[in-house]
């Protein structure tokens, strides 16, 4: 339940809404409506490729890995994040990998 604590925290931020309004409504309003079903149901493939996943820029190369990893017969991937910061990338990471599609 950390992550869902941790969304709900973002999107008190006047900031985060900001950009999420400035994201989403500039978008069609079909693709809205089907984005909002996604994001209820869908699976975790489906919320990577209409970007509805916190960490965007980490989720669609961290399974593109993991695709070419199981095409070639690996189980395993080694992730590594080069100028962590303050650490909320890797631990973006860390929360998107423990997902399952």
């Amino acid at each position: 339940m950390t992550a869902m604590r941790l969304l709900l925290s973002l999107l008190r931020r006047p900031d985060v809404l900001m950009g999420i309004a400035v994201e989403r409504l500039t978008e069609p309003l079909h693709l809205n409506i089907l984005a909002i079903a996604i994001a209820l149901v869908g699976t975790t493939r489906a919320k990577i490729a209409f970007d509805l996943l916190p960490g965007q820029q980490h989720a669609f190369g961290l399974l593109h890995a993991a695709d070419v990893a199981r095409s070639r017969g690996l189980q395993n991937i080694t992730v590594v994040e080069l100028g962590v910061g303050s650490g909320a990338g890797l631990l973006n990471i860390c929360e998107l990998a423990h997902r399952r599609h």
